[in-house]
């Protein structure tokens, strides 16, 4: 049987080489609901890096998807650590939000590398959210699963079930018909 690899969270848990920080660790953590006994488990740590929010309403249904996520970790003997990535909506950010991805991208490269995390699911679903995520990923060189949850949930506009784009091409057609 082969050796199981070392886990980066063990740097911040059970480091007999630096016992102070070690003890300051483990409180903060303890401190979060996690027991002694997870943390120097043994058990790997799995970020979930949520990029939902009620200012991105393309990825909002990732915050349903994250408790589901969170409870397959559990599942599966880890320990899971769900935490924020920057909003990003393009329809909503003015001027643009072309910005957006990159400061996603920077911020979640400063959470992967600071926090004692084995691994990462990434909820991704748009052009600015995808690439950041896999970038910041690579960058860390942490494993990963990206986890592509398709496009944003439809909403509904005097009655009508609309969807992305749906209602602009409908108010094209109406516009070309004279109405």
């Amino acid at each position: 049987m082969t050796d199981m690899p070392k886990l980066r969270s063990r740097a911040w848990f059970d480091n007999p080489e630096n016992i102070d920080m070690t003890a300051l660790y483990l409180e903060r953590y303890l401190n979060f609901g996690l027991s002694l006994e997870e943390l120097r488990s043994g058990k790997p740590i799995i970020g979930i890096a949520q990029t939902g929010s009620d200012l991105s309403p393309c990825n909002r249904h990732h915050l349903v998807l994250a408790e589901r996520l969170r409870e397959g970790i559990r599942e599966a003997g880890g320990i899971a650590l769900e935490f924020p990535v920057h909003p990003i909506q393009e329809t909503g950010k003015r001027p643009t939000a072309g910005l957006d991805r990159n400061l996603a991208y920077l911020a979640l490269v400063e959470v992967l590398y600071g926090y004692p995390l084995d691994g990462v699911v990434l909820t991704i679903g748009c052009d600015k959210t995808t690439p950041a995520c896999l970038m910041a990923a690579a960058t860390v060189n942490i494993p990963a699963i990206a986890l592509s949850v398709g496009p944003m949930l439809n909403g509904w506009h005097k009655g009508e079930r609309t969807g992305s784009g749906t209602i602009v091409w409908k108010a094209r057609e109406l516009l070309a018909t004279g109405a």
